[in-house]
């Protein structure tokens, strides 16, 4: 219940009542009390009216009830996907026999907050051999499985003789589960790019519509007139084959007669940055590049397929911790243009202090 509301309507209902009897209305008296009682109903009233209010539109719907708008469109919340990478498993020194790695092996990062990754197919490390690798998927969806490069070096379940573990690439396509923000994006997408069931608009919100997909660009006539390609990315990284090969058939089952449609992976184009910043006199420096470390890559990422870096943009991302006061970039130089079956994704991250900052 808004108090300013309950106030508001209390002292008009009191003001009302004086100037119908001539009396005032006490505190403490029957009708005091009954007025009181009354605003209140009437201020949760307004509070329900309100939130009603503001379901009742995509534009201002939260929660389910954007859901539920979703819905009424064919559209459905995306479901957060866990992170994947490969996993290294080593000895120091060679042995006679061969040492076998079952798909399940749980393996887990060191530093706060933990997270666990498992394999998802039996390995071999072969006789006379120091290590081998195994696929494996983080068990924790969501972007904070996407680990840096030798994050995992915990080994949870044991393995006779197997002595060390580590990632000695990153982890990545983990996705969140899609936000308010971005399924109202796409709704309001929707209504603004009418899907006839042959123009670009049907491609793409079929194509988006599957888990993972964070981003698709569709490029009619690219290989001919009758021809579509339809370039997809999973947050800067391939999608399944598998994956591809389900929207490749939804599409080609749903296409007019006579197209030629084929999904494709866009092309990853590594970015790497290399930025000087000035901190404040308080900034813990350390925390800071790790901070803006994050927020470098988590802005490349998010960019869609044929989305240029641009470095105004990237400039406010790094202005927008509190705790930087100016900036340099040495790289990339200018902005950095990104093809149309191409997607940038964060190379090398490199922040340094800027000179005559302490």
């Amino acid at each position: 219940m808004s108090e300013t509301i309950y106030t508001d309507l209390l002292a008009a209902m009191e003001e009302r009542y004086t100037q119908l009897t001539g009396f005032s209305a006490d505190e403490a008296s029957d009708i005091g009390i009954r007025l009181k009682v009354l605003a209140q109903e009437l201020a949760d009233c307004y509070d329900r009216i309100s939130s009603l209010e503001a379901a009742a539109f995509p534009q201002t719907s939260t929660g389910v009830w954007l859901d539920y708008h979703a819905q009424t469109r064919g559209l459905t919340r995306k479901s957060g996907v866990a992170a994947q990478g490969i996993l290294r498993f080593g000895r120091s020194l060679p042995i006679e026999g061969d040492i076998q790695i079952p798909e399940g092996t749980i393996c887990s990062t060191s530093a706060e907050p933990v997270y666990r990754f498992v394999t998802t197919q039996t390995v071999t490390l072969s006789a006379g051999s120091l290590w081998a690798e195994a696929p494996a998927v983080c068990q924790t969806a969501g972007q904070g499985g996407n680990v840096a490069a030798g994050a995992v070096c915990i080994l949870i379940t044991p393995i006779a003789y197997v002595e060390s573990v580590t990632n000695l690439n990153p982890f990545g396509g983990g996705l969140d589960q899609e936000d308010d923000e971005s399924l109202r994006e796409r709704l309001l997408e929707s209504y603004s790019t009418v899907s006839n069931g042959t123009n670009a608009a049907f491609y793409y919100q079929q194509a988006m519509k599957y888990e993972g997909i964070t981003s698709a660009c569709v490029r009619p006539r690219n290989r001919g007139i009758g021809t579509v390609d339809v370039v997809v990315t999973c947050a800067g990284t391939e999608p399944s084959p598998q994956l591809l090969e389900t929207i490749q058939q939804d599409l080609a089952a749903q296409k007019e007669i006579n197209v030629d449609v084929q999904v494709l992976a866009a092309q990853p184009v590594s970015v790497p940055v290399t930025v000087a910043v000035q901190p404040d006199l308080d900034a813990d420096f350390e925390a800071l590049k790790e901070s803006l470390t994050q927020r470098i890559s988590a802005y490349i990422t998010s960019l869609g397929v044929g989305v240029p870096v641009l470095l105004a943009t990237l400039g406010r991302e790094i202005l927008g911790d509190p705790q930087v006061e100016n900036y340099r970039f040495t790289l990339p130089a200018a902005d950095t243009a990104i093809g149309e079956d191409q997607v940038a994704t964060a190379g090398e991250i490199t922040i340094t202090r800027m000179e005559g900052t302490v």
